[in-house]
């Protein structure tokens, strides 16, 4: 790579002199699709054709759908097919602005527009790549006031920096590279949260080394273990405090623990460059509310109806103390229930349906804290809870170590996105 050349001035800012700027819509080929007619089955049974909706378009290879239409669909309705290769652009939806490239031929709904290569002189894959350094730029010109909502007009008007195909190619090829690599990385992530998610189920069931099991309210368990309620460990339980938003502050304040933190994986999640603080007048005022490591996290709380994150209970390690916010939690437990096994269970497919049957509200969901002490849960001898914890702890960090190895190619991603696809770094022949 080197850094010498000439730059011109154009209006989407410098780029090298022999770069082109382009309208998206002069050099490809755009269209939304339909939506088949629900009542005529005729349209969907036996389908074989993938049927793209905006939510699938979330990622950069599209190669199969949730749904699929017949060949009748597409002569009968507005649906259209759409060639391989082709770059697909979610125009409304909660995927507003989202890029993908279609893998295999399919067609779509109307929320989604299909963008097909007309010129020998570009390379869709560097199409691609500008589009999706673009996203923050495509989003601005949305139309609306609740959710994003572009249109074909907007796609076609972007302004694209083309320069000579053979260095578009390898400027694709560069970043298909790293892409391939993130894209390994997260099978391997995928693999091995699947085998987590067998092993729990195993352990949490079976236990360790056990031959003869018993029936319990929880299902057959080990005739050593016991089912108690999770009330029988806790020493304290302490709630968050109602923060208003004059209480926060950007500096100088002292660190809050908000419901976002809490997610299953057993470990809080701080955002250690922006964290969330209050006054410190606040928190002299509210001792009640601060925990340290020696306490469990978790919430019983969630804005979202479904409940994603309620009930996760979490841990942090390092020596610093925290006031909850409201809807938080903490918890001591009694050297009875080891905290990494009962962590550990928060995250079990059991202990979610169990959290799930004990939502109250609508909008806002919550859990009475009468009835989160009074679930029933598995109970081994304290040796082999720590046995289980610590095996469950060794795949999770297995998973930490491939997520953060994600972020660092992320990173370098974004880097050499802003650098190659601006000029500011040119590749060699």
């Amino acid at each position: 790579m080197t850094t010498k050349y000439k730059m011109k001035k154009t209006p989407i800012g410098e780029i090298p002199e022999e770069w082109e700027v382009k309208k998206l819509g002069e050099i490809t080929r755009s269209f939304a699709g339909g939506t088949p007619n629900r009542a005529k089955d005729k349209y969907y049974r036996n389908g074989t054709i993938p049927w793209v909706k905006s939510g699938e378009v979330d990622n950069r290879n599209i190669i199969r759908t949730e749904e699929k239409i017949t060949n009748i669909a597409l002569v009968e309705t507005s649906a259209r097919p759409i060639n391989p290769n082709s770059i697909l652009v979610a125009l409304y939806g909660a995927t507003a602005g989202k890029i993908g490239i279609l893998r295999c031929k399919a067609s779509s709904n109307q929320a989604v527009l299909a963008i097909e290569n007309i010129s020998s002189r570009q390379e869709l894959n560097y199409l691609y790549y500008q589009l999706s350094i673009s996203n923050k730029k495509i989003l601005s010109f949305s139309q609306g006031s609740g959710q994003p909502n572009l249109s074909k007009q907007i796609i076609d008007s972007l302004q694209i920096p083309l320069p000579p195909l053979a260095e578009q190619k390898r400027i694709a090829e560069i970043l298909g590279t790293v892409d391939e690599k993130l894209d390994s990385i997260e099978d391997q992530i995928a693999q091995t949260q699947q085998l987590k998610k067998g092993v729990m189920q195993k352990l949490l069931t079976k236990g360790i080394g056990h031959t003869e099991f018993k029936d319990s309210p929880l299902g057959p368990i080990p005739i050593s273990w016991e089912v108690r309620k999770l009330n029988d460990f806790v020493n304290e339980i302490k709630g968050g405090a109602s923060l208003r938003p004059t209480d926060f502050v950007e500096t100088n304040g002292f660190p809050v623990i908000p419901k976002k933190s809490i997610t299953r994986g057993g470990v809080l999640k701080i955002d250690k460059k922006k964290p969330i603080l209050c006054t410190n007048s606040f928190t002299l005022n509210n001792q009640n509310y601060i925990v340290d490591n020696s306490y469990i996290i978790t919430t019983l709380r969630d804005l979202v109806p479904s409940g994603p994150s309620i009930g996760y209970m979490v841990q942090y390690f390092e020596d610093t103390r925290y006031i909850l916010a409201q809807g938080v939690y903490g918890i001591k437990l009694n050297k009875e229930l080891n905290k990494g096994f009962i962590i550990q269970y928060s995250n079990s497919q059991y202990y979610r349906s169990i959290m799930n049957s004990i939502m109250v509200g609508s909008t806002q969901v919550h859990i009475r804290n009468g009835d989160f002490l009074g679930i029933k849960i598995p109970f081994p001898p304290l040796a082999e809870q720590q046995q289980i914890a610590d095996i469950l702890s060794t795949i999770d960090e297995k998973i930490d170590i491939l997520k953060e190895k994600r972020d660092r190619y992320s990173e370098l991603k974004r880097g050499l996105m802003q650098q190659l696809l601006t000029g500011k770094i040119r590749t060699k022949a």
